[in-house]
């Protein structure tokens, strides 16, 4: 999960060795942190001491929207695979044919060390986190929370069954931690009364359909474990507390 401001100037491949179109595990590319456009935020890859040499390489950071309001809450960086910094990028001067000093782009040069898809150019880096060895125990949010599910991990994933992950529109400023576990709900369905003559529009109650864990906070968004499911889950879905 990644922000505007972390997304757009991130690092990002910009050629391979060999011409190839996809990497994997073992293969050479260059990257760069810099840009040249007058809007040039990114910052030059380095290897020198005290900079990251470890990242993780992302694609198609898509927005999250509330499935109500609509607002996008965060990004959502699909992850292929991990790339280690082997020579940070530098600018070196050469002369042209006419014996003029130009200036010349030398990208990084980067290894993939792991890789869960094939990787291209124009994929983003962004470097390794800390490992993160937590423990807690499951248990109910501390105050009312309620929401919706705004994804189901995974590509062309509809629905979610058991063990399989979610994004859900609440997050850490709204008070869930992680451990806590809530009931999904599954929306009732909305249907006219054709025993009464009016033939009335009618909603059937938000019936319970699982549990979930949420493993991972951010500000607005979460993700969340399936831990149980009646029915498949889908975005939409609202949760509540269990009790």
């Amino acid at each position: 999960m990644v922000d505007e401001h972390t997304c757009g100037p991130a690092p990002r491949l910009v050629a391979t060795q060999g011409g190839r179109v996809l990497l994997t595990l073992g293969h050479r590319a260059s990257a760069r942190g810099a840009y040249s456009g007058a809007n040039a935020t990114g910052q030059p890859l380095s290897d020198a001491k005290g900079e990251p040499l470890d990242y993780r390489v992302f694609r198609n950071a898509k927005p999250l929207r509330d499935p109500t309001t609509q607002a996008i809450l965060g990004y959502e960086a699909q992850y292929v695979g991990k790339a280690e910094l082997v020579r940070g990028e530098s600018i070196t001067q050469t002369e042209d044919k006419n014996g003029k000093a130009q200036m010349e782009i030398v990208p990084a040069t980067i290894d993939i060390v792991a890789t869960k898809e094939e990787i291209r150019v124009g994929d983003r880096l962004i470097a390794e986190p800390p490992r993160e060895l937590l423990s807690y125990v499951p248990r109910a949010p501390s105050l009312p929370i309620a929401g919706q599910i705004v994804s189901v991990y995974g590509d062309a994933v509809a629905y979610a069954a058991e063990n399989q992950i979610v994004v859900i529109n609440r997050g850490s400023e709204d008070g869930l931690e992680r451990g806590n576990v809530v009931a999904i709900l599954k929306d009732g369905q909305r249907l006219q009364d054709k025993t009464d003559s009016a033939n009335p529009q009618i909603k059937l109650p938000n019936e319970r359909n699982g549990l979930m864990m949420v493993f991972r906070t951010f500000d607005h968004l979460s993700y969340a474990l399936v831990l149980q499911v009646t029915d498949g889950v889908k975005i939409g879905d609202r949760f509540a507390n269990p009790n």
